[in-house]
């Protein structure tokens, strides 16, 4: 009886044991349950004094500027996975700020100028929830180097779980371009270089727009142009004259005539008419395409064929002068932007567009001819200059004995003061 109670007895006291076990297991796990809950709910921070644009790029899942090798500063929030892991979660601010000196060559000495600096700041901003990108992110850039480039813009990106729906530019590319305002409901790519190119192309393509309709037409056309033929026309050169509304025109193998037979109007941007005093004849052209370098002219009515013309220089005579304003073609233009020589280029088209239009306008109320090319070999005489030995934008001043080469962007002001001395007037 009692070997039967002692047995009883143990087993009694072997269960209690492994309950308690059983028990203090399952408050451990309750435990860490909660721990771990409570660690994914705890938002933190964590503070970078130095990293590249490639690691924010990789930090934060979307493109950065780092061109120029920049460093940024800044933080970010997050909240721990179950397995311990850093996931996105609340704002984050980062920046970069760089303001330098200009110096330039006398001589040996280096020497630095006064009141001349280069400023460069951007900023980006934002939100993750778990992981994902949400709300607004935004890109806040301010740039000038001290001379002529000069840009400062608010791109925002709008995102929905990690998706972009939209887009906004809000600044200014360049001192020609206003402060606009921008809104892209859909957008071909998600970074804040797409939506600021986009911006600036955009501006631009209304600029041109409202400048073809503020009558250019007068000052594209002025000048000597050159036809290499096509069906129904032989090659030939052509002048058309905007002070005294005349068109000359002479065949390859002929020399310029000193007169004019023919005179011009525009009757719109549209259309052009040309009329010939000698025989009374009286034609009108529609202009299929134009531009600073291109005319395309087609016929209304019997004609031989199209005219088609490229902006070339019959010749240069003894004691004449000649002033070109030189900046990149279309494609040179595309092919440059990327390239980190060419910072600003967006900024520098922009400015160019702006003040060359201003320019041409007071030359020719001054009675002055000028002509713009995008050719990259530029031929005045017998000589032939590369315009990217100097600049993708610039001015060249030929007199008869001398060429000089102008690199560079600048206001209105500053090329008419150029062209002012070099013609010797005021």
């Amino acid at each position: 009886m009692r070997y039967l109670t002692a047995i009883i007895l143990l087993y009694l006291v072997a269960s209690c044991t492994e309950t308690t076990k059983n028990l203090d297991q399952k408050t451990d796990e309750m435990v860490a349950q909660e721990i771990q809950i409570e660690t994914e709910d705890i938002l933190q921070t964590d503070t970078l004094n130095s990293i590249s644009a490639e690691g924010l790029q990789e930090l934060l899942d979307i493109p950065v500027r780092g061109k120029f090798k920049e460093v940024y500063s800044g933080f970010y929030s997050y909240k721990l996975s179950s397995e311990s892991k850093r996931k996105l979660h609340g704002q984050f601010f980062f920046s970069y700020y760089d303001s330098s000196s200009y110096f330039m060559v006398n001589g040996t000495d280096t020497i630095e100028v006064d009141n001349m600096y280069s400023v460069s700041r951007i900023e980006y901003s934002g939100k993750f929830v778990d992981g994902e990108k949400q709300g607004e992110f935004k890109e806040d850039l301010y740039f000038t180097d001290g001379v002529d480039l000069y840009s400062e813009w608010k791109v925002t990106i709008n995102f929905n779980d990690n998706e972009c729906t939209s887009g906004r530019y809000e600044g200014a590319t360049g001192h020609a371009m206003p402060d606009t305002l921008l809104v892209y409901q859909s957008l071909d790519s998600c970074t804040f270089d797409y939506i600021a190119n986009r911006a600036w192309k955009d501006w631009q393509s209304h600029y041109n727009e409202q400048l073809s309709k503020s009558l250019p037409v007068h000052e594209i056309l002025h000048g000597q142009w050159f036809s290499e033929g096509n069906e129904g026309v032989v090659p030939h050169w052509t002048e058309f004259d905007s002070f005294k509304s005349t068109y000359t025109m002479w065949l390859v193998d002929e020399e310029k005539p000193e007169d004019s037979n023919y005179t011009y109007k525009l009757i719109s941007n549209d259309l052009l008419e040309i009329s010939d005093i000698s025989y009374r004849d009286i034609r009108q052209f529609a202009f299929d395409s134009i531009n600073w370098n291109y005319i395309d002219l087609a016929p209304l009515g019997p004609s031989a064929g199209k005219l088609i013309y490229q902006r070339k220089k019959y010749k240069l005579s003894n004691g004449s002068s000649e002033i070109i304003f030189f900046r990149p073609s279309e494609q040179e233009f595309d092919s440059l932007v990327n390239l980190s020589e060419y910072q600003g280029l967006y900024e520098a088209s922009s400015d160019f567009g702006f003040y060359i239009n201003s320019t041409l306008k007071q030359l020719k109320q001054r009675g002055v001819q000028a002509s713009v090319t995008d050719e990259r070999i530029i031929r005045v005489g017998n000589r032939e200059i590369d315009k990217f030995d100097h600049a993708a934008y610039g001015l060249i001043l030929v007199k008869s004995d001398s060429i000089s080469v102008h690199s560079g962007v600048m206001t209105d002001v500053g090329y008419m003061q150029l062209i002012s001395e070099f013609l010797n007037v005021r």
